[in-house]
């Protein structure tokens, strides 16, 4: 997967996280599965994104909530191509498991730790082996730049589970907190394309106004930079 100065590059896509962008990269160069913890707004899914555009590698996303089954994972036979040829490997139809194991992509899984235990499962045979066995449809074995990769929330956060051991051992964990007001502040310009004399003051004060509600006594979740983006825009 590596490349002219891979890091080079994809930093250019990404504000700061220098050492979380270093250990995200040398995770998935050396063929380990990924999960990237931290609170909405903390640049998990931008990470991402640079490095499978830069390299290339196809991103499957899914979306972890109380709705995924191991079949929407996995996949499923056509209804009408059952009733009209039976069971073929030509009427199923894949799931983004098995399309990111066939075409080598990274299997990004949002929200990681709000999805069902079943549809998880399915998971450790395609992150010990690198391969599943599909009824009806057979062996699927991955291409070598398939990559599990996750994004969840921190436990505390409602609505969330933890994960099991079996899960959590195999993965690779990254935590990703917020950034500091420097670089969101950069985040926003870029972000924005703000232009005129107040721009750098509505800036300023739009990080500001975010992070302080992070500390706030009366605010359970606090804003991301998304915030900031928001206000400094309406503003």
């Amino acid at each position: 997967m590596t490349g002219p100065n891979p890091r080079k590059l994809i930093a250019k896509r990404v504000v700061g996280r220098e050492r979380e962008l270093e250990l995200a990269l040398a995770t998935v160069d050396s063929g380990r599965d990924l999960v990237l913890e931290g609170p909405p707004g903390t640049s998990k899914t931008t990470m991402l994104k640079a490095i499978s555009s830069e390299w290339g590698i196809p991103l499957v996303l899914v979306e972890g909530n109380g709705d995924l089954t191991p079949s929407k994972l996995i996949g499923y036979h056509s209804p009408a191509r059952v009733l009209s040829e039976g069971y073929t490997a030509d009427g199923f139809v894949p799931g983004p498991l098995v399309a990111a194991m066939q075409r080598g992509g990274f299997l990004y899984i949002e929200e990681f730790n709000r999805a069902p235990e079943d549809p998880l499962n399915v998971l450790l045979t395609a992150m010990a082996d690198r391969e599943i066995e599909v009824p009806r449809y057979g062996r699927v074995v991955a291409s070598a730049t398939f990559r599990i990769i996750a994004s969840m929330n921190p436990f505390d956060n409602v609505g969330t589970t933890r994960l099991s051991t079996s899960i959590s051992d195999r993965l690779n964990r990254v935590v990703v907190g917020y950034q500091d007001a420097e670089a969101e502040e950069n985040i926003l310009r870029m972000r924005t394309g703000l232009d005129g004399p107040l721009s750098e003051a509505i800036t300023a004060d739009s990080v500001a106004v975010c992070r302080m509600t992070r500390d706030h006594r009366d605010v359970r979740q606090g804003s991301s930079v998304r915030g900031a983006i928001d206000l400094a825009l309406i503003a």
